[in-house]
């Protein structure tokens, strides 16, 4: 699935600095619990997808996977694959509409 129906709010969170983009970020921002959503761009390698979606599924946070380019982009850092949003009124406002878009396996709830 394509990240064409977030990137406006994907832009949106960037320019409210509620982003944090590369792994190393993200995994820190996941294990101080700030992360309300995950992110995967349909770049990110296998070793990165299995890594951040069980570090999500540990955490509670849902993933969204795109099986596309342009997340990073879309949020400003550009070459990122892995995104975090930390604001929970965005991530919700994301999981909806991407939802909407997506099929059904598009959204990994939080487990």
């Amino acid at each position: 699935m394509s990240f064409h129906c977030i990137e406006g709010l994907l832009g949106l969170a960037a320019r409210a600095g509620r982003v944090v983009a590369g792994a190393n970020a993200v995994e820190a921002a996941i294990r101080k619990k700030r992360v309300k959503l995950l992110v995967l761009d349909g770049g990110a390698g296998e070793a990165t997808s299995r890594k951040f979606s069980a570090l999500a599924a540990q955490a509670g946070i849902p993933v969204l996977t795109g099986s596309e380019k342009g997340a990073g982009q879309a949020a400003g850092a550009p070459g990122c694959v892995v995104i975090a949003i930390t604001s929970l009124p965005m991530a919700q406002g994301m999981i909806k509409r991407f939802s909407a878009q997506a099929a059904p396996d598009g959204v990994q709830p939080a487990r």
